[in-house]
């Protein structure tokens, strides 16, 4: 289940950085309030959920991969492994994440995410940023 709560920390972490970026592995960390060495599984498969959506709603991109396929998560042999790749919110990530940080995005979002459900399944969570446009 989507956190939005969530959602707004790692969008928050990766805005801070600006044009720069931020590393996969240290938004990780930061997210996580771990080192890699120390993510438990549970925050770990939290946080890659979250990854994947952000990703597939295209709100979250490669700063140096105009066609990258992933935000640098790897999965081989059984194990879960991250390239480090520089994070940035898209245009319309940091549109979302500003709208999110208004007095009522988060419970905007939450709405959306009831209202929206097998939409925002087929089309990501970048489906409920419509629900800001009303």
């Amino acid at each position: 289940m989507i956190d939005a709560e969530y959602l707004k920390k790692i969008l928050s972490l990766v805005s801070e950085k600006n044009y720069d970026g931020i590393a996969s592995d240290k938004l990780m960390e930061q997210v996580c309030n771990a080192d890699l060495a120390n993510i438990s599984d549970g925050d770990m498969n939290k946080f890659k959920y979250h990854m994947d959506e952000l990703w597939r709603s295209g709100l979250i991109i490669d700063y140096l991969s105009t066609n990258g396929d992933n935000w640098g998560y790897q999965f081989n042999d059984e194990e879960m492994t991250l390239d480090c790749k520089q994070l940035l919110l898209s245009p319309v990530g940091g549109q979302f994440y500003i709208e999110l940080c208004t007095p009522t995005g988060v419970k905007k979002f939450k709405e959306a995410l009831i209202k929206f459900g097998p939409v925002i399944v087929e089309q990501g969570i970048s489906a409920a940023f419509k629900v800001f446009e009303s």
